[in-house]
């Protein structure tokens, strides 16, 4: 279930892809990302230090431009040091959307 300020055109239109990395491979991991055309920065705490995640890995924050987001997906999960990401693309078959007037839409994923 999500409100109605998550729904976008696009992927990226008002965040960045979040994508966890492995913090000896981040140097190398830079480099791929930069090849498939993806800019990020490091994620930092509110003190300025790298965020490390409960397993210890970094967070990279990659602008998202015109991709193909299924090939995207693919390309990320083939670079070694990469952990995850934030593309969920088909993890869910339905959802829910509560909108501002309290009323709940329900869609199905078009197969």
């Amino acid at each position: 279930m999500v409100d109605e300020s998550k729904l976008v055109n696009r992927l990226g239109q008002r965040t960045t892809l979040p994508i966890a990395v492995l913090a000896f491979g981040l140097t190398a991991v830079r480099g791929e990302l930069r090849n498939l055309g993806l800019n990020g920065v490091c994620r930092r705490t509110i003190k300025g230090e790298l965020f490390i995640t409960d397993n210890g890995n970094l967070i990279i924050d990659v602008a998202l431009g015109e991709h193909d987001l299924s090939e995207l997906a693919a390309s990320l999960n083939d670079i070694p040091g990469v952990i995850d990401h934030g593309l969920f693309l088909t993890e869910a078959d339905e959802i829910l959307i509560e909108r501002d007037s309290g009323s709940i839409e329900h869609r199905v994923r078009q197969q």
